[in-house]
């Protein structure tokens, strides 16, 4: 294994069907890892440029604030590659509602997609890490815990 690269790595990202995480996607992909693309979303066009790549390269639409569609997604990930070496938890929702329209439900929503889900990914791709001896685990949040923006 070329440590400069990541050939023969397996890179699982969150988020993945568009912006940043479809960027994070093509880039591991140009340095030689293989991709799984996890998204509520349909994440097909990003599967689509990592595989014209030359790289592997699977699409799992799940919901990665639900702890069982989690687990699929990580046995679907151990069923196609064996493997996670790298796992970027990317995906975050910001509904701009004022404190006066958020409701519990949503407010709940953010709480789950935002930050448990990067537990419940971590828990999904961690014993792969392990059993391989090697991983590295990548948490984007944004900066607007920083910032007073509307809403």
């Amino acid at each position: 294994m070329n440590f400069q690269t990541h050939e023969g790595r397996v890179a699982v990202i969150t988020g993945a069907a568009g912006g940043f995480g479809q960027a994070f996607c093509v880039g591991l992909a140009k340095r030689g890892a293989d991709i799984a693309a996890v998204d509520i979303q349909d994440a097909s066009e990003t599967v689509e440029q990592v595989r014209k790549l030359g790289r592997k390269a699977i699409a799992l639409t799940a919901d990665i604030s639900n702890p069982s569609a989690v687990a699929e997604a990580g046995a679907q990930i151990r069923s196609q590659f064996r493997r996670c070496d790298i796992l970027i938890n990317n995906a975050g929702i910001y509904p701009n509602r004022s404190f006066d329209d958020l409701d519990y439900e949503l407010w709940r929503k953010v709480q789950a997609v935002n930050l448990d889900s990067q537990v419940l990914m971590t828990k999904a791709v961690v014993d792969f890490m392990k059993e391989s001896g090697w991983g590295r685990i990548v948490n984007i949040t944004s900066n607007s815990i920083g910032l007073a923006a509307p809403g």
